[in-house]
């Protein structure tokens, strides 16, 4: 699958970052592109499911989407402000 590849590029770059001798970013730079290609390609593949869901939806069930979002985003902040205030 498009995960599994993206993880073990991901798993092949930390291998070659950690590996003795020297590296630098022109050792590295083809990983950096197809990990940038496979990432682009899950976002898009991502983005289109949600839009074929989206089409699936009523008027309503949109509106009860946005309102758990938006209250899922509240959470999100208040959990970074009580991590913020903790630290």
């Amino acid at each position: 699958s498009l995960m599994q590849q993206l993880r073990q590029s991901e798993d092949d770059l930390a291998g070659k970052l950690l590996a003795p001798g020297n590296v630098n970013l022109a050792d590295v730079q083809p990983q950096l592109q197809h990990i940038s290609q496979l990432r682009e390609q899950v976002l898009r593949d991502s983005a289109q499911t949600a839009l074929d869901i989206r089409a699936l939806l009523t008027p309503e069930q949109l509106g009860r989407a946005a309102q758990a979002n938006a209250r899922m985003r509240q959470l999100q902040r208040e959990m970074r402000q009580l991590w913020q205030e903790g630290n």
